[in-house]
């Protein structure tokens, strides 16, 4: 049984495949929207992200997807050492509306470093393999680049586990399984 919204158009955002009753397209905020929403996070956040950006170097963690919608957004992370203490903060999360090239991904860092001010205070920046992360910051930002550990390690597991027929079997067959737990969660689109 297919999907009944599948080719649809959304009248709210205009994306595929889905209806304006369950679109998600209102859910996407930067990070600096939600400071009125949680007043005193956002308040220690800002103290935090002004402190780092005196006094520490920060390590950023640049994070291109695409969602179920057929949108593309790029989050950016920043992890560093404040008073003896690791810490991470999600400075933006943002929509990419253009090509997802090299040059319109950095653009969309910078924009993101240069509001808080860590333009030069970056040690590092690690994201995933794909070449135009890679291009992003090395090529354009002129950055340090670090690929990112986990996402290796997952594309040689993958690349080890595409090689078995044991394993290429039971994928079918999980694929079997769940095929219909897919069908009926689709019903309710």
């Amino acid at each position: 049984m297919n999907c009944p919204a599948f080719g649809k158009l959304c009248a709210k955002c205009k994306g595929r495949n889905h209806f304006a009753a369950v679109c998600k397209s209102n859910v996407v905020k930067k990070v600096n929207q939600i400071e009125n929403e949680s007043s005193d996070t956002s308040h220690s956040m800002s103290l935090c992200i002004d402190q780092v950006s005196r006094e520490v170097h920060i390590n950023e963690c640049a994070n291109v997807w695409t969602s179920d919608a057929n949108f593309s957004f790029v989050s950016i992370t920043g992890h560093y050492v404040l008073n003896d203490t690791l810490r991470s903060s999600v400075l933006e999360t943002k929509q990419l509306v253009e090509n997802l090239n090299g040059l319109n991904i950095a653009n969309s860092i910078e924009e993101v470093l240069e509001h808080y001010a860590l333009t030069s205070k970056v040690a590092a920046v690690v994201a995933n393999n794909a070449a135009n992360m890679k291009n992003a910051i090395e090529e354009h930002l002129k950055l340090p680049y670090q690929p990112c550990v986990a996402h290796t390690l997952n594309l040689v597991a993958q690349d080890a586990l595409a090689v078995s027929d044991t394993f290429k079997e039971l994928l079918k067959k999980c694929r079997f399984l769940v095929g219909p737990l897919q069908e009926q969660h689709c019903r309710h689109c």
